[in-house]
């Protein structure tokens, strides 16, 4: 029986494993209605929109009076140093930079058609988003891990509409991400301790002049 369970526990873990292993992926597309749909390895569900509900007309018995929240009592503020804070300020740009090394740009699609009742003004415009263009994808190369890129961005003199179309899939897998958050987490908590001891003479003292006035 214990042989059994021991065999059931370890298919369970290395399920699991797998499951951690598999990316979890988000795409994103606009094509004048936005949509997004979330997923796990090849299996994805749209999330938005959503197919809207008949909403229920409630009745006077199903609606209740809420009672008024008690007040909590306010929690004495703790004293931050410059260091703690630069030490958050650090946490932070790690958490940021973990992040960016670990996310997966699969696709990036952007195709955007410049259009106008004014020619001057179209193609005053097209020319301002071509050359944004050109300075932030350099920049998204740099910091991002993309597999797949189609960006184009044209002019067109004979409409007065303008067309986008955005396609973007981010992919990361979850237990490279687990394992960052841990060592994250073990940082805040480091941080935090750092927090309390400093504050913790402070405690110390009210508690001993509180005593000498009773």
């Amino acid at each position: 029986m214990l042989k059994i369970l021991g065999w059931v526990l370890l298919g369970f873990l290395l399920f699991l494993l797998f499951l951690l292993l598999l990316p979890v992926h988000t795409r994103v597309r606009y094509d004048g209605i936005l949509q997004v749909w979330a997923g796990l390895g090849p299996v994805s569900l749209r999330i938005f929109p959503l197919k809207k509900k008949p909403k229920k007309e409630k009745t006077q018995a199903a609606v209740k009076k809420t009672k008024p929240k008690k007040e909590k009592p306010k929690k004495p503020k703790k004293k931050m140093t410059a260091e703690i804070i630069f030490d958050f300020i650090r946490l932070g740009a790690e958490a940021l930079g973990t992040l960016r090394r670990r996310l997966v740009l699969q696709n990036l699609t952007c195709h955007l058609k410049i259009a106008g009742s004014d020619a001057a003004d179209t193609a005053l415009l097209y020319g301002r988003i071509a050359a944004g263009v050109s300075a932030v994808y350099p920049i998204l190369e740099r910091n991002l891990r993309i597999n797949k890129t189609d960006i184009s961005v044209d002019v067109d003199f004979e409409s007065d509409k303008i067309e986008a179309l955005t396609d973007v899939t981010l992919a990361v897998c979850p237990l490279r991400l687990l394992l960052a958050a841990l060592i994250l987490l073990i940082h805040f908590l480091k941080i935090n301790a750092k927090i309390k001891k400093q504050n913790q003479p402070d405690e110390e003292k009210g508690g001993i002049t509180h005593e000498q006035h009773s």
